[in-house]
């Protein structure tokens, strides 16, 4: 169970430094890009992609938090 708590925190650990990562990222690239319409365009659609992918594995993380809580229950009723 340990392990699975760690690997938990280890994800969402990371994937918080790569969200600010990636926030810095973009900002460097959009104060690169300030005078062209195009590439401020590709730098927003990067950003709404990144927010996407940052709520499904949101969403995953979650999940897989739910299915150790279960089977943690299951563990605990089955030792009675």
């Amino acid at each position: 169970m340990r392990c699975a708590f760690y690997a938990m925190s280890s994800v969402s650990h990371l994937g918080s430094l790569l969200e600010i990562y990636v926030s810095y990222l973009y900002n460097r690239l959009f104060s690169y890009c300030r005078g062209d319409r195009r590439l401020r365009e590709q730098v927003r659609v990067l950003q709404n992609q990144n927010r996407f992918l940052n709520e499904e594995v949101k969403k995953l993380a979650q999940l897989q938090q739910k299915e150790r809580d279960k089977y943690k229950l299951q563990d605990e009723y089955v030792a009675f």
